[in-house]
C-alpha cells in the first residue's frame, strides 16, 4: 500500500513559524515546479479535542479522502466514512465517541496518509442538560455542564447564533443562559467556544421549539370573499405574517376570546382554493385553514339556445354576486354583467360570441362553465338546384339574415348583406366555382353547410380552361385563349376599358394593354350576360405615350392635350417628360392648368407663378400625384384633359412615362431586432399567399443597421430555417448590398411563404446590429 508523508501533524506556534520561514527560503525565483496532485496532509486539528467534537485535516486534494480511522479506545480502530469537504484544502469529521489516543490514517484513492503525531484529547466542555427541552420564542434556556465560561456562542438550528455579548447574565464554568430568538427553530443546539478552529459540543437531546398551532386547520369551504375568519388556537403572539394560498400576504389581528386566544383575518377578492398559512419569525409554515372556495352554483342559462347577437341573457343560480365578468366562447376580452344580485347575472351577448361554454369569472380566478348555443341559418331548398355559372342563387329557409359570407364548392366566396330571414340571394361567382354543397358563414365565424349545388355551363361566352401558373401573359402581347358559346360575345374589356378582340374558330385573341400587370381583369361580355376573370400579366415595367406631338414654338397662346391622353395607372408611377430649347427670347417658361382651367404643377416652381427652364438642359419631367393623374382623367368635358401656355421655349413633344412597380411591398415596419433577442413574427399571415409568391421570384428585406455586425436569419411560419443553417451577413455581398438583403425564390420557398401559415405568422426573422424596415417580392 502507497504511503504518502504528511509535513505537518498539528498546530504549534513555533512549527508554524519555522514552515514559513522554511517555505520562503526555499520559494524557486522563476524555475517551474512539477504538480503533484496526490493528497497531501499538512496540519490536522484541533489537538488535544473533544470527543464528539468536529475535527479538521487541512492540506492539499483532501477531496480525494474516503475514510479516517481512529485507533479505539480498547484497542483496535473506528473508521469514520462521514466526510464533509469544505474544499480540496479542508476535510472535518466528528470525533467518535469510542475513538482513542493515537496516529490518525486518512485513506484516500491513492493509499493511505498517517499522522505524524498523535491526536490527544481534552474534555473540558460538556453539556450535562438543557432545560426547558420545550421552550417558546423570547423565553429562557438554561444549559448546564463544564467550562461553559469558555463558551462565547449558542447556535441553534439552521445557524441562528445567540452571541456571548447577548447572553443572560451570571454566566459560570456550570451554567449559561440565553434568551431564545425569535428565529429559533426546533432541534439540537451547539455550544462553541468561538475560536478560529472551533470547539464545537452538540446537545444530546433536541429542543422543541413552541409554535403557533390549533388543534387542527379550520375548514373554510363556501366561504366568500369579504367574510371575516377568526381561528383558535395557542402562540398566535408569534405569527409575523399570514398567507393565503396564491402566497398573497393580508392583514391579521390576535384576540382574546372567551375560548381563549384567536386570529382574526378577512377574505380577499382574490381568494383561491388551497391552505391558509401563519409564519412565526423563524419562517417555519404553520397550517391554519383550508379553503374550498365559494363559487356560483346550480347555474341555468335562460335563454341557452338559439341565440343571437344582443339578446341578453339571464343566468340564475347560487353566488351570483361572486361574478365579477363573463367571457363568451368566440370572444378574447371578457364583458361586464349588465346587472348582478346573489341570485341573478344578466349580461349581452357580444356579436363574435359563438357556440360553447360561457365562462362566470369570479375574484379568486376560478370560473364556472355554463353551455350556450347561437342560432344557426337553416336550409329548406334550393329555387334551383341546377344554376348557370354566374347566374344567381336563391336560398330558402329560416333566419337567413344570419348570413354574412359564402363559400361554395372551388373556394369562391361571396360577402351577402342579407335582411330577409326567409330567403337570400347569392350572386354567384365565375372564377373557383364547381358543383358541390355551400357553406354559409355568420358574422361570429360560425358556419353551415347546406346541400349540394349543381354547377352548369353558362349560357353566355365563357373560357372553359383558364392559363395555368405557368403560362406566361406579357402586356403588349397578344393573347389567345379558347371561349365557349362565341357567337355570344358583342365586347371584350381589360380592367373595364373596351378593347379589340378577334374570332378565330373557338379562339378569341386580344392585344393585353401595356399598362397590364397581376390582377388584370378580363371581362367578356355577352349578349345575354357577362362573366369576369383575373389574369396574372407580366408588366412591361415602363411604357411612353405621347401626349402632345410637336414641335411648338411656346408664344403665351393656349395650348391643350385631348380628353383621353392619360389612363388608369395605379401600379407604379406617373410622369409627365418634356423634351424642349430655349430659344433665348424672354424667360423660357411654361405654366399648366387642369381640364377646368385649375393650376396645377406649382410645386415644381420654386415658389414663382411659372416653371423656369433650365437654359443648360433640353428635358424636363414631372411626377403626378395619383390625385393629379385623377383629375387628368376625369376633368374632361370641357374638352381637354390639360392646358399649357408660356414663351421662350420650343416644345419638341410632352410624354405620360408610366413606370410600372415590378417590386411589390408585403410588409413595413420599425423592428428592432436587436441582438438575437427578439423573434419576430410576420403578420398578417397570408401577405405571400395575398400577394401571389411563386418561384422564380426575389425576397428582399430592407434593414437599417446600426452595428458592427448585423446579420439575419429566417424561418417559415412553422419555425423551420429558410436560407440555411447559419445567419446571413453583411460580409455577404452577393445578397447583402446597401442595406438590402435579395434573396432568391424556389418552389419550396414559396411553398414554405404560402402553406406554413396556420400558426399565424408566415415568416419568423432573427438578427442583430439592425431594424427591419421593409419586406416585398419581385
Amino acid at each position: 500500500m502507497k504511503n504518502i508523508i504528511t509535513r505537518k501533524n498539528r498546530w504549534s506556534g513555533m512549527a508554524l513559524l519555522m514552515l514559513l520561514l522554511s517555505s520562503l527560503l526555499l520559494m524557486p525565483s522563476c524555475e517551474k515546479e512539477e504538480v503533484n496532485n496526490d493528497p497531501l496532509l499538512q496540519s490536522f486539528g484541533p489537538s488535544p479535542a473533544l470527543r464528539g467534537g468536529e475535527l479538521r485535516f487541512i492540506g492539499q486534494n483532501l477531496g480525494e479522502v474516503t475514510a479516517v480511522i481512529f485507533p479505539g479506545v480498547t484497542g483496535g480502530t473506528v473508521q469514520v466514512t462521514d466526510i464533509i469537504t469544505v474544499n480540496e484544502r479542508e476535510i472535518k469529521v466528528m470525533i467518535p465517541q469510542d475513538a482513542g489516543v493515537g496516529i490518525l490514517t486518512l485513506v484516500t484513492t491513492s493509499g493511505e496518509i498517517k499522522t505524524l503525531t498523535p491526536l490527544t484529547f481534552s474534555e473540558p466542555i460538556s453539556i450535562s442538560k438543557v432545560s426547558p427541552l420545550k421552550v417558546k420564542a423570547g423565553e429562557t434556556l438554561t444549559i448546564e455542564g463544564d467550562y461553559l465560561n469558555l463558551i462565547k456562542r449558542v447556535i441553534f438550528v439552521d445557524n441562528v447564533a445567540v452571541e456571548a455579548g447577548a447572553f443572560l447574565p451570571g454566566q459560570t464554568r456550570k451554567k449559561l443562559q440565553v434568551t431564545v430568538p425569535a428565529e429559533a427553530q426546533s432541534g439540537k443546539i451547539i455550544i462553541s467556544n468561538g475560536e478560529e478552529i472551533p470547539i464545537e459540543v452538540y446537545s444530546e437531546s433536541d429542543l422543541e421549539v413552541v409554535l403557533p398551532s390549533v388543534a387542527a386547520p379550520a375548514d373554510l369551504t363556501g366561504k366568500k370573499p369579504g367574510e371575516v375568519i377568526e381561528i383558535a388556537g395557542s402562540d398566535f403572539d408569534l405569527v409575523v405574517s399570514l398567507l393565503m394560498p396564491n402566497g398573497d400576504e393580508v392583514p391579521f389581528e390576535v384576540i382574546e376570546t372567551e375560548a381563549g386566544e384567536a386570529i382574526r383575518f378577512t377574505l380577499p377578492a382574490n381568494m383561491t382554493d388551497g391552505v391558509v398559512i401563519v409564519l412565526p419569525a423563524s419562517g417555519v409554515e404553520v397550517a391554519i385553514a383550508n379553503i374550498g372556495l365559494a363559487l356560483p352554483a346550480n347555474v341555468v342559462a335562460t335563454p341557452a339556445t338559439g341565440l343571437r347577437a344582443g339578446d341578453l341573457i339571464t343566468l340564475e343560480g347560487l353566488n351570483m354576486e361572486l361574478v365579477t365578468s363573463l367571457t363568451f366562447p368566440g370572444v378574447a376580452e371578457a364583458v361586464e354583467p349588465e346587472s348582478k344580485t346573489a341570485t341573478e347575472v344578466t349580461v349581452t351577448m357580444p356579436d363574435a360570441a359563438t357556440s360553447g361554454n360561457l365562462l362566470l369569472n369570479t375574484g379568486s380566478g376560478v370560473s364556472v362553465e355554463v353551455a350556450i348555443e347561437t342560432l344557426k341559418p337553416t336550409f329548406t331548398a334550393y329555387e334551383n338546384r341546377t344554376v348557370p355559372l354566374g347566374d344567381n342563387v336563391v336560398i330558402t329557409g329560416e333566419d337567413l339574415d344570419l348570413v354574412v359570407r359564402v363559400l361554395f364548392t372551388g373556394g369562391a366566396e361571396v360577402e351577402v348583406n342579407n335582411t330577409t330571414p326567409t330567403s337570400l340571394t347569392v350572386a354567384m361567382p365565375t372564377m373557383n366555382v364547381e358543383s358541390g354543397v355551400l357553406t354559409l358563414f355568420m358574422a361570429n365565424g360560425e358556419s353551415v353547410e347546406i346541400e349540394s349545388l349543381t354547377i352548369e355551363a353558362p349560357l353566355f361566352a365563357f373560357i372553359p380552361i383558364l392559363p395555368g401558373e405557368e403560362e406566361e401573359i406579357k402586356a403588349g402581347g397578344l393573347f389567345g385563349i379558347e371561349v365557349t358559346n362565341l357567337d355570344k360575345l358583342t365586347t371584350v374589356k381589360v380592367n373595364d376599358a373596351e378593347v379589340k378582340f378577334i374570332v378565330a374558330g373557338n379562339m378569341m385573341y386580344i392585344t393585353i394593354p401595356q399598362i397590364a400587370a397581376n390582377a388584370t381583369k378580363l371581362t367578356l361580355v355577352s349578349s345575354n350576360g357577362s362573366i369576369d376573370y383575373t389574369l396574372n400579366v407580366m408588366p412591361m415595367g415602363q411604357i411612353e405615350n405621347v401626349v402632345y406631338h410637336g414641335p411648338l414654338n411656346l408664344d403665351w397662346g393656349t395650348y391643350t392635350i385631348a380628353p383621353d391622353a392619360f389612363v388608369d395607372f395605379t401600379n407604379g408611377t406617373v410622369t409627365l417628360k418634356i423634351t424642349y430649347a430655349v430659344t433665348g427670347d424672354g424667360d423660357a417658361q411654361i405654366k399648366f392648368y387642369n381640364g377646368h382651367w385649375e393650376q396645377m404643377l406649382q410645386r415644381f416652381n420654386d415658389g414663382n407663378d411659372t416653371y423656369l427652364f433650365d437654359p443648360n438642359s433640353n428635358v424636363v419631367e414631372f411626377e403626378l400625384t395619383q390625385e393629379e393623374l385623377v383629375m387628368l382623367q376625369t376633368l374632361t368635358d370641357w374638352g381637354q384633359s390639360m392646358i399649357f401656355h408660356g414663351q421662350g421655349v420650343v416644345i419638341n413633344n410632352i410624354v405620360a412615362v408610366y413606370k410600372q412597380a415590378l417590386e411589390t411591398t408585403v410588409w413595413s415596419g420599425d423592428v428592432d431586432l436587436a441582438a438575437f433577442t427578439l423573434n419576430y413574427e410576420v403578420k398578417p399571415p397570408s401577405i405571400f399567399l395575398d400577394a401571389d409568391v411563386k418561384a422564380g421570384m426575389t425576397l428582399r428585406i430592407y434593414v437599417d443597421s446600426y452595428g458592427p455586425e448585423p446579420k439575419l436569419q429566417f424561418f417559415n411560419g412553422h419555425w423551420e430555417r429558410i436560407y440555411g443553417d447559419i445567419s446571413i451577413d453583411a460580409t455577404n455581398s452577393a445578397v447583402w448590398s446597401d442595406n438590402v438583403i435579395s434573396l432568391p425564390i424556389d418552389a419550396a420557398i414559396a411553398a414554405n411563404l404560402r402553406e406554413y401559415i396556420d400558426w399565424g405568422y408566415c415568416l419568423i426573422v432573427q438578427g442583430q446590429d439592425c431594424i427591419l424596415k421593409k419586406i416585398t417580392i419581385e
